[in-house]
């Protein structure tokens, strides 16, 4: 993602803090700290939540048996690449 987006992301959270923080929620001064833990961690939370979503998409799938997928009216599909050959 571009630094624009990052910045703007920012800003945002900061609008965000700042308005808790008016309101006494959290105290001002961790605003900045707070945001740039956020900015940090979504990431990580993003990665993990793409390999939950892959082991959830992948439970309960099963593998062709060799002696059907040896056949050739059996199109079969690369675990690597995704890529169907008939």
């Amino acid at each position: 993602m571009t630094d624009q987006f990052w910045q703007t992301l920012r800003y945002i959270l900061i609008g965000i803090g700042m308005f808790l923080a008016g309101r006494g929620i959290i105290p001002a001064e961790h605003v900045a700290t707070l945001v740039d833990s956020i900015i940090n961690i979504g990431p990580g939370l993003v990665a993990l939540g793409v390999a939950i979503w892959g082991l959830v998409v992948k439970k309960g799938t099963a593998t062709v048996p060799a002696s059907t997928a040896a056949r050739p009216d059996v199109p079969t599909v690369s675990a690597a690449t995704g890529a169907v050959t008939s």
